[in-house]
Formats: structure tokens, sequence, C-alpha cells
């Protein structure tokens, strides 16, 4: 197991994981750096999302950075912190 996923599995595995996915940056995972995100592949973002289905977390992780972080980003728009 890879330190994403260690580290996702201890978050998502909280009472109510999504100020500590923020904090640890993992809320946008896939979102690239230079327009506010955490940077990082699509294949990292699919390891937070597992991981989120795996613990039945209520996120909006798909939501927030795979989707409209990404478009967001791709627009030159700037990315807001929160779902």
């Amino acid at each position: 197991m890879g330190l994403l996923e260690e580290t996702a599995r201890d978050i998502l595995s909280g009472p109510d994981p999504w100020p500590a996915l923020e904090e640890a940056g993992l809320a946008s995972v896939g979102v690239p750096e230079d327009a506010g995100g955490s940077g990082g592949t699509l294949a990292d973002a699919a390891v937070l999302l597992r991981a989120s289905g795996r613990h039945g977390a209520s996120v909006p992780l798909a939501e927030t950075g795979w989707l409209a972080g990404r478009l967001l980003a791709a627009a030159g728009l700037p990315v807001p912190r929160g779902p």
C-alpha cells in the first residue's frame, strides 16, 4: 500500500473527513498546482476516490477536484477552496 493510499484510508475512516482532506491537500489532487490545486495525476485522484468509496465517505472528491477543479483550471478561472 502506498503513502497516498494509507493517508487517504486514515483520513477517510474518520467521522468528518472533509476538513482533514483539505488540510492535507487531498481535496484538490488532480488540479494543477499553478491553479491552486495539489497537482498529482488522475491516477492519484482515482486512489482517493476508491478509498472514499471503500469507506463510504460522503465527500465530494470527484465533483470538487476531478470535475470542477480541472475544468476551472483549464478555463483559466480561479479554483476556490471547499466543495
